[in-house]
């Protein structure tokens, strides 16, 4: 290998991972986030037409989860906001099943999270009257 081709490798590695890191919510990864979100919020609307049950509550604990994952992934998400109130709302809809207080404090910290990461978004004035 010559030393041109090897900085050649060198230089296209590294603008590589910068396109990467940039690009964080274009290409595939604004796809993903987009199919998370919307897969989640699917099974949400369909979970919602009927009660908690003890038969469905691990679902409904399965979809918090996949609506916390999203911020956690892409944090710049245009989604991220929606899935913090969502997974809020999926732990506050298994309280009112199960009145244990791990989920009503799941619920108030996914709101709170909303809250402080995105003000500006409009479903956290929803989530502040919540608290």
């Amino acid at each position: 290998m010559t030393v041109r081709y090897r900085c050649f490798v060198f230089r296209a590695a590294i603008f590589l991972a910068v396109a990467l890191v940039a690009g964080q919510n274009t290409g595939w990864a604004a796809a993903r986030d987009r199919d998370l979100y919307l897969s989640a919020k699917k099974e949400y609307d369909a979970l919602k037409k009927s009660a908690v049950t003890g038969a469905n509550s691990g679902r409904w604990e399965r979809l918090a989860k996949r609506f916390e994952r999203i911020p956690q992934e892409f944090p710049r998400s245009g989604y991220a906001d929606d899935a913090l109130f969502h997974a809020g709302k999926s732990y506050y809809e298994l309280y009112g099943f199960n009145q244990k207080e791990s989920a009503l404090d799941l619920a108030i910290k996914n709101w709170r999270a909303l809250i402080s990461r995105y003000p500006a978004a409009p479903l956290a004035q929803e989530s502040g009257w919540r608290r």
